[in-house]
C-alpha cells in the first residue's frame, strides 16, 4: 500500500480528504499546466498542482512589455556564472538568468515565440538513449495542442488548429519588419516556417497571443478547467522537499502555504515540472542527486545520480546596428491597446528570426546558428530601455558544446542554487558565434537596412585592443566579453537509457532508483534543440500525459 492506512484513516476522520490526491504536480510552467489539465480531464484522477509564484498582473499582457517582467516576483531572479577572459586569464562574472514564478511559469515573462527545435533534435535524443523520443514520436505530441491562426502556415501539414494553445503573428509589426526580411533576402537566405518542412529559413516568427494580448499557459490550460471538482491549484505553495516511505517510494511533499507547512500524500506519483533550475534543486534537496555533494550538506542519500549536470543554453550576442527616430510608446498606443489590443504595444520586439549552419555545421539541414533581429522603442510613460529606438542584431550558437552544472548552495530550500554557465568553454561555439555575427554586419550593410537611421559601429572594449579591428580575433574577443545567456535552460535532469550513468530519468520520465517520481519539463532534454524551449516543453507534458494514462489505464487509447 502507497500510503500507511493510518494516514488514510485520520485525513478521512477530520474531513480533510484533499490532501491524498492520485497525482501531485510541482510547478505550472508548459508541462505542469498541460499535465494538470489532461490527468484531471479523467474524473478518477485526484490532481494537486502547486505553484511557488503568483497569478500574473496586466503587466504580463502586451507582447512588447515582457522585458519589464524581468527582476519582477514573476522571476526567480537567478543568476549564472558567465566566464569572461582578460590579460590574467579567464573570471567568471554573475549574469542575470530570468526564470518565470507564477502560474503558468516562463510562460507569463517569456518572448512567446513559438519554435519547436529542428527535427534531428529529437532524433538525436532517441539514437543517445531516449527512446521513443524520435520525431516522428513527438510531432503529434505538438500537434495536439496547438490552434494555429494563420491560415498560409495552419495548412502547409506541420500544424495543429484544434488545440488549447494560440499560435499566430504578433498583432502589429513595426515597418522595419519587413525591411528585415528584405535584408537577410538580398543575402541568399529564403523566407518560410521554420516549424515547417525546412528549418533554415526566416521569418516575422509566431508567438502565443489572443487578440494582442499573452496567452499564457494559465490561459491555455488552467483557467478553462479550474472547476473542476477533482482539480485543486494552490499559487504562492512552496515546496520544501518530495516525502518517500522506507522502499523509497514518493509518497508527497511537504509545501509552505499561508505561513504555514503542510503536507500531501499522493496514490500514484509525483511529477515534478518546476523547471531546469527548480527540478534538480528540489531533487537534491530530497537526496536524490550526487552523492558525495549531497552528503557535504548531510543530506540523507536516497538515489545517487548526476543531477544538476548537463545544464545547457544558448549563448546569444546582442550587437546594436542602428540607431533609429519614431519609435517610441506613447500613452496613445497605451490607450489603443487597451480599447482593441492593437498598435506598438502589441508588437514583439523581436519581429524577425531565422536559422542557417556555419561552415563548422556539416548538416545543411540541422543548422547551428540562428539571427534575430529585435526592435528596440523608448518609452514616454515606462522605465527607459537601454538603447531605446535602437535595431539590435542578435546572433546565437544554438547546438552549443559548452555544458554548465546546478547544484545546492545549502540545504535550505529557499536559498538560491549554483549556476555554473560555464558559456563558450568549448571553441567551437565561439567560432559559431563569430560567423553569426560576421552575418550580422553582412545583413547591417545591406541595402535594405541603408537610410533606416545612424549606423552603429562596434563597441571598443580595451581588453579586445590588442586585436585588429574587424579580424576574427577582434570577434572572439568581442563575444567573450559581451555575449549574455540566452535564457533556454535544458538538460539537467537527462534522459536516456537506465545503464547510462549520466541519466537521471529514463524513457519514461521516471527518475531512476526511486519509484513513484517522474520529472517533466525541460530539464530532461538530452541536448539543447535548435529552437525555443517553450513549445518542446509543452509537447514533453503532453507526451508525459499520454504515459501515464497508458501506464494507469491500459485500456484506454492514446489521448493523442
Amino acid at each position: 500500500m502507497r500510503i500507511p492506512t493510518l494516514i488514510l484513516l485520520i485525513v478521512q476522520v477530520y474531513g480533510r480528504s484533499y490532501d491524498v490526491y492520485d497525482f501531485i504536480i510541482v510547478g505550472s510552467g508548459p508541462a505542469g499546466s498541460v499535465l494538470a489539465n489532461r490527468l484531471s480531464a479523467h474524473p478518477e484522477f485526484r490532481v494537486l498542482l502547486l505553484e511557488a509564484g503568483q497569478r500574473s498582473n496586466l503587466l504580463s499582457e502586451p507582447p512588447s512589455l515582457y522585458i519589464f517582467l524581468q527582476g519582477t516576483p514573476y522571476d526567480w531572479n537567478d543568476t549564472v556564472s558567465f566566464p569572461r577572459y582578460n590579460d590574467f586569464g579567464v573570471g567568471d562574472e554573475p549574469s542575470r538568468l530570468p526564470q518565470g514564478k507564477a502560474l503558468g511559469g516562463g510562460s507569463i515573462i517569456n518572448s512567446m515565440l513559438y519554435v519547436r527545435g529542428n527535427r534531428k533534435d529529437y532524433d538525436n535524443w532517441e539514437q543517445k538513449g531516449a527512446y521513443g523520443w524520435s520525431w516522428k514520436d513527438v510531432f503529434p505530441f505538438f500537434i495536439k495542442s496547438e490552434n494555429n491562426r494563420n491560415p498560409e502556415i495552419a495548412d502547409n501539414g506541420f500544424h495543429g488548429k484544434n488545440g488549447e494553445l494560440f499560435v499566430q503573428y504578433p498583432a502589429f509589426a513595426t515597418p522595419l519588419m519587413k525591411k528585415y526580411l528584405k535584408s537577410v533576402h538580398e543575402l541568399g537566405f529564403g523566407i518560410g516556417d521554420v516549424n515547417g518542412i525546412k528549418q533554415t529559413v526566416f521569418t516575422n516568427p509566431q508567438i502565443n497571443t489572443k487578440d494582442g494580448r499573452r496567452w499564457g499557459m494559465d490561459k491555455a490550460f488552467l483557467n478553462p478547467i479550474l472547476g473542476r471538482r477533482n482539480l485543486r491549484v494552490l499559487t504562492s505553495a512552496f515546496v520544501r522537499k518530495i516525502l518517500f516511505g522506507e522502499d523509497k517510494v514518493a509518497k508527497g511533499v511537504e509545501y509552505e502555504y499561508q505561513n504555514r507547512t503542510y503536507k500531501a500524500f499522493v496514490k500514484k506519483e509525483v511529477i515534478i515540472s518546476a523547471g531546469t533550475i527548480r527540478s534538480p534543486q528540489l531533487l537534491m534537496l530530497s537526496g536524490i542527486g550526487p552523492a558525495r555533494e549531497l552528503r557535504k550538506l548531510q543530506i540523507p542519500v536516497i538515489s545517487d545520480l548526476p543531477v544538476g549536470e548537463n545544464f545547457q543554453d544558448h549563448p546569444v550576442l546582442s550587437t546594436p546596428i542602428y540607431k533609429v527616430r519614431n519609435l517610441s510608446l506613447s500613452e496613445g498606443d497605451y490607450k489603443q491597446y487597451l480599447s482593441n489590443g492593437k498598435g506598438l504595444l502589441a508588437s514583439l520586439p523581436t519581429e524577425v528570426l531565422g536559422f542557417f549552419s556555419s561552415n563548422y555545421n556539416p548538416d545543411p539541414d540541422w543548422p547551428d546558428a540562428e539571427i534575430i533581429f529585435v526592435t528596440l522603442m523608448s518609452s514616454s510613460f515606462l522605465p527607459p530601455l537601454v538603447g531605446g529606438g535602437t535595431v539590435l542584431c542578435t546572433n546565437v550558437a544554438v547546438r552549443p558544446e559548452s555544458r554548465g552544472k546546478v547544484s545546492l548552495s545549502s540545504r535550505n530550500p529557499h536559498s538560491p542554487p549554483i549556476i555554473e554557465g560555464n558559456y563558450l568553454t568549448k571553441q567551437r561555439d565561439v567560432r559559431v558565434m563569430v560567423e553569426g555575427l560576421k552575418t550580422c554586419l553582412k545583413i547591417a550593410n545591406t541595402a535594405s537596412l541603408k537610410g533606416i537611421g545612424e549606423r552603429i559601429p562596434l563597441p571598443n572594449v580595451p581588453v579586445c585592443s590588442k586585436y585588429k579591428r574587424e579580424s576574427d580575433g577582434y570577434y572572439s574577443c568581442l563575444i567573450k566579453q559581451l555575449s549574455l545567456p540566452g535564457y533556454h535552460l535544458m538538460g539537467t535532469c537527462r534522459m536516456g537509457d537506465p545503464k547510462d550513468n549520466t541519466t537521471v530519468v529514463d524513457s519514461n520520465l521516471k527518475v531512476k532508483g526511486v519509484k513513484g517520481l517522474r520529472v517533466v519539463d525541460a530539464s530532461v532534454a538530452p541536448e539543447i534543440v535548435v529552437g525555443h524551449p517553450q513549445a518542446m516543453t509543452l509537447m514533453i507534458g503532453e507526451k508525459a500525459a499520454d504515459m501515464i494514462y497508458k501506464d494507469y489505464l491500459m485500456k484506454m487509447k492514446s489521448w493523442v
